[in-house]
Order: structure tokens, then C-alpha cells, then sequence
């Protein structure tokens, strides 16, 4: 099993084992682990019940679209990387996964949070992690059109009006994931948006 980590995160008991059981089936390639937050912050315990909600969403078995999570794979993955994409970030499990699904291979996801991390510690990290995912994903979605689908804001057009003038559809997005309104999940979800397609667009625009 190979895991790239973020500096300061690791594996929360008992996920090696489930990722191992899901292994011994030959044919699937990687398993998607998401974020768990370490919730010792205010911050960081809102960002934990918006990524429960929220990114829960996304982190489905058959997805490139690793948001909010880290990727275990069986091997280490043997597609490089976008240049600006440190090894952690879903940008760069992203050509690795895309090619396991086109061999017929499967990506399997953890359903329970699996990986403790301090992306959430403070609203710094949490925005220098937005920033980061969004600008690996950039140049990945300028280098082929099945990355573009997936990221929502790829211009400084689309940014405004995902940002500003649809920036009421966050809250009814947290709302209707979480089932309850929830002020402090949704702040952290509008600054991540912002923060991410910014970086995104940016990354983008530069090639």
C-alpha cells in the first residue's frame, strides 16, 4: 500500500486494515481515504462536520475527483504528477485514478473519516490548503478537457459568478447536505470555494 500524506497528518487506527481488506480483491487499484480533520479548534470542528457532509458527497467508489481525501494506492502510481501538484493533493492521485478507471480497474472509497489532519487547525491552513488543492488542479484541467468538467470555476468570469452572485447557493448546499443549518460549516465553505477556484482560475490562465 503507498499513502502520500500531507506533513503532520496519518492514518487513523484500524484504516491500513480496511484498506488491506479491500486490496485482497486483485482488481482494484486504489481506495479513496477522506479528511478527518483533528478537531482540538473551533475551526477545525466545522470544517470537520462540513467535510463529513460535504465532501462526503464526492468521495465515492469510481471517482479521479478525490476532494477532501487522500489516495491509497497498491502500488506506488507510476503517472507523474502536474509539476505543481505536491504528491498529497487530489490533483495528483487524479491522472493515476482516471487510468485505473480506463483499464477497468476499480478505485473503492472508505466511507468513515481515515486520515487525521491539520488542515483545519486555523483559518490559515484551511485557506493555504484551498489554495494548493485549487492551483494543482488548474494546469490538470488546462492539460486535458475530463479534469475541466469536474472544477467548477476556471476563469475569473465563472469566479464571480460562483462566488458572488451565486454565493447564497453555499448555504443551501451545506443546509441540504448536513440536513440543518449550520453557520460555521457554512463560512468555512464559502471561504474554501473562494480560495479554491481563485487558485484554480489563476493556475489556468497560466498554463
Amino acid at each position: 500500500m503507498h499513502v502520500a500524506l500531507a506533513p503532520g497528518e496519518s492514518l487513523l487506527p484500524g484504516v491500513a486494515r480496511d484498506v488491506d481488506a479491500l486490496f485482497e480483491d486483485r482488481g482494484t487499484a486504489a481506495v479513496v481515504l477522506p479528511l478527518a480533520p483533528v478537531e482540538r479548534t473551533r475551526v477545525a470542528r466545522a470544517a470537520a462536520r462540513l467535510m463529513r457532509a460535504w465532501d462526503a458527497r464526492y468521495q465515492h467508489d469510481q471517482t479521479f475527483f478525490a476532494v477532501g481525501a487522500r489516495v491509497a494506492f497498491r502500488a506506488p502510481p507510476s503517472l507523474r504528477p502536474p509539476p505543481a501538484a505536491p504528491p498529497w493533493t487530489s490533483a495528483a492521485a487524479a491522472p493515476a485514478l482516471a487510468f485505473a478507471l480506463d483499464a477497468g480497474q476499480r478505485v473503492r472509497a472508505l466511507r468513515a473519516p481515515s486520515v487525521a489532519t491539520p488542515v483545519a487547525d486555523d483559518l490559515h491552513a484551511w485557506l493555504a490548503w484551498a489554495r494548493a488543492e485549487g492551483a494543482a488542479w488548474g494546469p490538470l484541467a488546462r492539460a486535458d478537457p475530463r479534469f475541466a468538467r469536474v472544477a467548477p470555476v476556471l476563469s475569473r468570469a465563472a469566479w464571480w459568478r460562483h462566488n458572488v452572485l451565486h454565493a447564497h447557493r453555499r448555504v443551501g448546499e451545506v443546509a441540504q447536505a448536513a440536513r440543518r443549518l449550520d453557520p460555521g460549516a457554512t463560512f468555512l465553505h464559502v471561504l474554501r470555494e473562494a480560495a479554491w477556484t481563485r487558485s484554480a482560475a489563476a493556475a489556468y490562465a497560466r498554463g
